[in-house]
């Protein structure tokens, strides 16, 4: 109930009459239930959620908000006298938002478009979500260290993947936030590469993305390790992302630009002339998403500044065809010091 009120007060500053809420993960935010689909009216004073009969014992006993079948949507959403309904322009389908004009199409009812109106306050992680981030980044820590004791020759980039996920699993883990990257070599090269049957040889390096979900709140980290002696530009490549790293995690500071943190990474790598080889942002948001707000990217429409109890990723790397990449990513939390 606490943050259906936060939104309320959100409403209020901002002005919107009343919003209608169906993305799944806001509705898991906002009223602690997991559903496929569901959709919430909400107003300065009031929050209605109607789901299918599917969730109706469960969204019963546990919402604390009144809840609603979903066939009653329109009738009563009928005996409202709204002028205007604001939605989430990034995750409503152009089907959806027809079906709701279409429950609004006697009315003079005004639809305006809001990208991610519950992003504000999904970017700040309370307590309980700040614990669950920290155990959901040890199960995925404890299941890369698991890797370690599995590297032997023959072994391929699947079965260290597999491997990973039955770890996570065994200890605690609800899934993977998305599928491991593991990349042996030159495969590294590729930042979203997905493991194939390639098997270990000596003197190689790996690339390692992993993470995984505990109580719906992720995890994310990549390591790159040295198998034997790797090839000399890769040593090169892996001191150039630490040192940038550590130059971005110095930045990390509340009240700090994330748009700034990203381009002195850039202009870091561009003294080395190796800038291009930089092929995307330099972090991102973690929490109920693998990826959400703050963005740290040079070319995002909305700069934002960090603050206290945002957790966020600094990922940078480097990726050079035919030689390999490196990828060095820490989650932090951003606190008051």
């Amino acid at each position: 109930m606490k943050r259906i009120k936060k939104f309320q007060d959100l409403l209020k500053k901002n002005r919107w009459e009343s919003c209608i809420i169906s993305r799944p993960l806001d509705l898991l935010y906002l009223t602690g239930v997991k559903v496929s689909e569901g959709t919430l009216y909400i107003t300065c004073d009031e929050a209605l959620l109607f789901v299918d009969n599917r969730y109706a014992e469960m969204c019963a006993n546990k919402v604390e908000i009144a809840c609603e079948n979903k066939e009653n949507f329109d009738a009563i959403m009928a005996e409202k006298d709204l002028s205007a309904i604001y939605f989430d322009s990034v995750h409503t389908s152009v089907q959806n938002l027809h079906e709701l004009l279409k429950s609004f199409n006697e009315k003079k009812t005004r639809f305006y478009p809001i990208e991610n109106p519950l992003e504000p306050l999904r970017a700040l992680k309370d307590k309980s979500e700040i614990l669950r981030l920290k155990t959901a980044a040890k199960i995925a820590s404890n299941g890369f260290l698991h890797i370690l004791s599995s590297l032997e020759v023959g072994v391929t980039e699947k079965e260290l993947a597999k491997r990973f996920e039955i770890f996570c699993l065994e200890n605690g883990a609800d899934k993977l936030s998305f599928e491991p990257i593991i990349a042996f070599g030159k495969n590294s090269s590729m930042p979203h590469y997905r493991p194939q049957n390639v098997r270990l040889q000596k003197n190689t390096h790996i690339l390692v993305d992993v993470g995984c979900v505990y109580e719906n709140y992720c995890s994310d980290m990549t390591r790159v390790i040295f198998y034997g002696k790797p090839h000399h530009k890769i040593v090169t490549l892996h001191s150039m992302v630490q040192k940038a790293q550590s130059l971005a995690l110095d930045m990390c500071k509340a009240g700090q630009s994330t748009k700034s943190i990203d381009q002195e990474v850039r202009n870091f790598f561009r003294l080395y002339q190796v800038d291009e080889y930089f092929l995307h942002s330099l972090g991102h948001g973690i929490g109920l998403d693998i990826h959400e707000e703050p963005f740290l990217k040079q070319n995002i429409k909305n700069d934002t500044l960090l603050k206290s109890s945002m957790a966020i990723t600094i990922e940078p790397g480097l990726y050079i065809p035919n030689v390999g990449g490196i990828r060095i990513e820490n989650s932090i939390l951003i606190t008051k010091t």
